[in-house]
């Protein structure tokens, strides 16, 4: 049985959809040469990074990244060499107002017939707002943490997702513990109230918790190092 090759004029017409498809995706299509070239781009990358991509083919992608970022990028690709694998690496474009773009970058090597990189292609995908809301977080989490140490208040926040519960230095040191004494678990706080008000906080726990109150809120005396 044989098999009807493509029409030139289907083919062209293949690769016309196949570019349309491309130039419609959210991430960036690129190709590489073996020193590291542009070859090819999506349209992607001058919605990203602003850079009209005739004037982008041809040049090396690390003049286009952070420069404190080509390092990295560049021990991939080295390391790719000896071990040809899909590539995942997060890093800085520079866009064309001098400003910066996080990506998220997804790359293949090919090697020719010698073991030398013959090719690159991959992906990029944009992740900076991604990157600033963990950066924020982080930031969040270490005013959190300073105010925390500041304050003369005992801190807790109990992580019901995962059931963990973060007791601060305050918390046990006002019952006369060092921070290392006392395991940061739901126990700790539990097997150390007065026996006489263990029964009304749980039920304050449990009314926070079906959302029958806002927050919880509950007067109890806890159990000192000293007994007291």
């Amino acid at each position: 049985m044989s098999k009807n090759k493509p029409s030139p004029e289907s083919s062209s017409s293949q690769r016309a959809v196949f570019e349309l498809l491309l130039d419609r995706l959210d991430e960036i299509v690129f190709t590489l040469d073996a020193e590291g070239r542009l070859t090819s781009l999506n349209q992607a990358w001058l919605h990203i990074t602003g850079h009209p991509i005739e004037d982008s083919l041809g040049k090396p992608l690390t003049d286009f990244i952070m420069e404190t970022d080509r390092k990295t990028c560049a021990d991939r690709i080295d390391s790719g060499q000896s071990s040809p694998a899909r590539q995942r690496i997060d890093l800085r474009l520079v866009s064309c107002d001098q400003g910066f773009r996080w990506v998220s970058m997804f790359s293949q090597i090919s090697l020719d017939a010698s073991g030398r990189l013959e090719r690159v292609a991959g992906t990029m995908l944009d992740v900076t707002e991604r990157v600033k809301m963990e950066q924020e977080l982080k930031e969040s989490e270490q005013r959190y943490a300073i105010a925390a140490c500041a304050s003369n208040d005992g801190i807790w926040d109990w992580d019901l997702t995962n059931d963990k519960v973060y007791m601060s230095p305050r918390w046990k040191s006002m019952l006369g513990f060092a921070d290392d004494e006392l395991e940061s678990g739901f126990s700790t706080w539990h097997d150390r109230v007065h026996p006489d008000d263990i029964k009304q906080a749980m039920n304050d726990v449990m009314a926070c918790l079906e959302g029958r109150t806002e927050q919880y809120e509950n007067v109890h005396r806890l159990r000192h190092k000293n007994g007291s």
